[in-house]
């Protein structure tokens, strides 16, 4: 009995178990140039979403009252040109308390200060940290390890991301890996997440009848150009045939 069979590509699952962790050379501290006391902090609580541009406390200075003056008086550009300095908009400071906005969106990871706190130039208020990406530490045994590589996409939570390290682990059952992924909200800091990453296996797709099994070998006969040519095979399983 003939059978046809053909060349093809499948893919093998590789899963890889780890935590959500944020990077920790993109936290901004928000540090004053000035001093002031604290009036109201908008985003209380650790862990908030904030947005650039949205209101993280409110303040009095008399720093910058006396740059508020300057500016009524003279109506230059000097004034202005010292609160872009301060991280300050001419808008915000005509009020009775004045307004310090997120630089940066992310997520407040600190908060050292309360209301009614007095600050110092150099005075740490609060960290937010930008969490547009995110990595991924996972633990991928060792006998697994040469199956992946840097630079190959790794999926959590329907989102792809990509291995930027591979490392050695204390244990020595495992290899540490390190993936980046882009984050829209999905990702939270110390989150359980799955990795799962899809390795090409160049092949061929054989019917089962076509397979002879002798000892330990499974063997097929390839018929071309009038003669048969026995082959020695290894059969894969646990592939997928479409990617994501």
């Amino acid at each position: 009995m003939f059978f046809y069979v053909k060349d093809t590509i499948s893919y093998k699952e590789i899963y890889i178990e780890g935590i959500i962790q944020f990077p920790k050379n993109k936290v901004y501290k928000i540090v004053p140039k000035f001093q002031g006391y604290i009036i109201n902090i908008y985003l209380p609580f650790e862990g908030t979403p904030v947005k650039k541009g949205e209101k993280l406390f409110s303040f009095y200075s008399p720093d910058i009252l006396r740059i508020k003056n300057e500016f009524l008086i003279t109506k230059d550009s000097i004034a202005i040109e010292k609160l872009k300095f301060l991280n300050l908009k001419i808008e915000d400071i005509f009020d009775d308390s004045i307004i310090f906005r997120s630089p940066i969106s992310g997520k407040v990871s600190k908060i050292y200060l309360k209301n009614g706190d007095k600050f110092n130039e150099g005075d740490i208020i609060m960290e937010i940290v930008d969490n547009n990406q995110v990595l991924f530490i996972g633990d991928l045994r060792k006998s697994e390890a040469n199956e992946i590589k840097i630079g190959d996409i790794i999926q959590a939570k329907n989102k792809k991301g990509y291995i930027r390290e591979i490392l050695p682990s204390s244990d020595g059952n495992f290899i540490k890996v390190l993936a980046v992924f882009d984050n829209d909200g999905e990702f939270f800091e110390n989150n359980y997440e799955i990795g799962k990453i899809l390795k090409p296996i160049k092949g061929i797709i054989i019917p089962k009848d076509a397979v002879i099994r002798t000892g330990n070998k499974d063997i097929v006969y390839l018929y071309e150009n009038g003669n048969f040519k026995k082959f020695e095979i290894q059969i894969i399983t646990d592939v997928k045939m479409d990617i994501w």
